[in-house]
C-alpha cells in the first residue's frame, strides 16, 4: 500500500543517520542532540521556543515541539546534503527581502526597525541568511519525499485503527456549522461625503497645509496615522493592487486624486521614488456605516431565517 511506501520511507530516513539525543539531566556544554553532522544546542532550542510562543497568539508550543521540530529539519537537511538538494543563492535573498519588508512594515520604517533590533538592516539580513537558507532546504527536501505519495481514507483508517490504544492522539472535539453572513453596504452618499472630504484635504495640502498635519488629524491607517501617514522604502507587493497602481505613476511632490481599496479611501503623495522602491505619505479615510445600512442588513436576515424555519429554503 501507498501508506506503507510512505512509512518505509520516513523509517529509512531515521534509521540512515545518527541522532544522539542525551538522554541525561543535564547538558554537556549545550549540546542537545546531534543530527548527521549538525549539532542543537540547547540554547537554540530555547530561542526558538521564544519565537515559537511570540508569535503563536496564544497557543502554547511546548518545549519538546520545539525541539521535535528542530530535529526533524535537521534530518532533512542532512538527506538533502546526500541527495544534492539545493536552494540558490537568489531564492534565499528575495525569501530575506521579503521578511524584511514585512519586519519594516511592522515597526513602520526602516530606521525604528534597525533602532529595536541595535542592528542595520546589512546585519538583520547576515544573520537570517542561515536560518532562512535551511528552511528553505528542509522544505525543499520535505516536497522531495512526498511527491508523488498517495493516501487513501482506508489506508488512513487502517493505520489508526492499528495503533495501540494510548498512541491515539488526541484531537480536540470539532463541530461542524454552516453559516449566512450578509455585511452591511455602506450608501453612496456616505461613499461620497469620504470622497468629498479628500478632495478638500488635497486642496488645503496643495494651498499650503501641511500633508503630514492632516494624515495626524484624518487619517485612519493606525500604522502611518501618527506619523503623518508616512510609509518608507515600499516595494511593489506590499500594499494592494489599486494603491500601488497610483503610488507608483505618481510624480515626486505629486497628489494623487481620491481612490478607493478594500480598507477605505485614500489620497497619497510621492516623496521619493528610487528605482522600483517609494517613500510616500497617504491619508486614508473610511466611509462610515449608518444605522439604516445596519438595520437593513439585519433585515434581510430575520427573512432568510423565517424561510429557512418555514422550509422555504434549505
Amino acid at each position: 500500500m501507498q501508506l506503507k511506501k510512505a512509512h518505509l520511507l520516513f523509517t529509512s530516513l531515521y534509521l540512515g543517520i545518527p541522532i544522539f539525543a542525551h538522554a541525561q539531566p543535564k547538558t554537556v556544554d549545550g549540546v542537545a542532540a546531534i543530527v548527521g553532522g549538525d549539532i542543537i544546542l540547547q540554547s537554540e532550542i530555547e530561542e526558538q521556543y521564544d519565537v515559537f510562543n511570540r508569535q503563536n497568539f496564544g497557543k502554547a508550543v511546548s518545549y519538546c515541539e520545539v525541539f521535535e521540530e528542530l530535529l526533524f529539519q535537521k534530518l532533512l537537511i542532512h538527506h538533502a546534503e546526500i541527495d544534492s538538494v539545493t536552494v540558490g543563492e537568489d531564492e534565499v535573498e528575495a525569501n530575506m527581502d521579503r521578511r524584511i519588508q514585512q519586519l519594516i512594515m511592522q515597526m513602520g520604517d526602516q530606521q525604528k526597525l534597525e533602532e529595536f533590533y541595535e542592528k542595520s538592516v546589512v546585519e538583520i539580513k547576515e544573520e537570517m541568511r542561515e536560518l532562512i537558507h535551511d528552511q528553505l532546504v528542509a522544505q525543499r527536501m520535505q516536497m522531495t519525499v512526498i511527491e508523488g505519495i498517495e493516501v487513501t481514507p482506508s489506508e488512513v483508517r487502517s493505520f489508526y485503527e492499528g495503533l495501540p490504544a494510548d498512541s491515539v492522539p488526541l484531537i480536540n472535539a470539532e463541530v461542524e456549522i454552516s453559516q449566512i453572513v450578509k455585511y452591511p453596504e455602506v450608501s453612496k452618499e456616505a461613499e461620497q461625503e469620504v470622497i468629498d472630504k479628500l478632495a478638500s484635504l488635497k486642496e488645503r495640502i496643495e494651498n499650503g497645509t501641511s500633508f503630514s498635519s492632516m494624515a495626524i488629524l484624518y487619517s485612519e491607517d493606525p500604522g502611518s496615522n501618527k506619523k503623518g501617514g508616512e510609509y518608507k522604502g515600499i516595494q511593489r507587493g506590499v500594499f494592494v493592487k489599486e494603491f500601488e497602481a497610483i503610488s507608483f505613476n505618481l510624480r515626486k511632490g505629486e497628489i494623487s486624486d481620491p481612490f478607493k481599496t478594500k480598507f477605505g479611501y485614500h489620497i497619497v503623495q510621492l516623496l521619493e521614488k528610487r528605482g522600483e522602491e517609494l517613500d510616500l505619505r497617504h491619508i486614508l479615510i473610511k466611509p462610515k456605516l449608518s444605522q439604516d445600512d445596519l438595520q437593513e442588513a439585519k433585515a434581510f436576515l430575520d427573512s432568510v431565517s423565517s424561510a429557512i424555519s418555514a422550509s422555504e429554503l434549505t
